[in-house]
């Protein structure tokens, strides 16, 4: 086992809030979860500002993804 690090992304605004953590994937073979996080993230940081949903989700909770919890699994 080798030690490397596991990055996230966090979109918060500073005040204390709720947490919304989003586990991509575990293992490398879940390919597919680790674009969806991304995906995801990249969508809400968008549309935020302009879309009602989404602003209103992300004034009410910090989203913190993880789209890769194993990056030793991809050696």
């Amino acid at each position: 086992m080798e030690v490397r690090e596991i990055l996230g992304l966090h979109l918060a605004d500073g005040v204390h809030k709720p947490t919304l953590f989003v586990l991509g994937g575990q293992h490398a073979i879940e390919w597919i979860g680790h674009a969806v996080t991304l995906y995801v993230v990249d969508r809400l940081a968008e549309l935020h500002g302009s879309d009602a949903e989404v602003t209103r989700l992300l004034d009410r909770v910090h989203v913190v993804a993880v789209p890769m919890a194993n990056p030793d699994g991809y050696s």
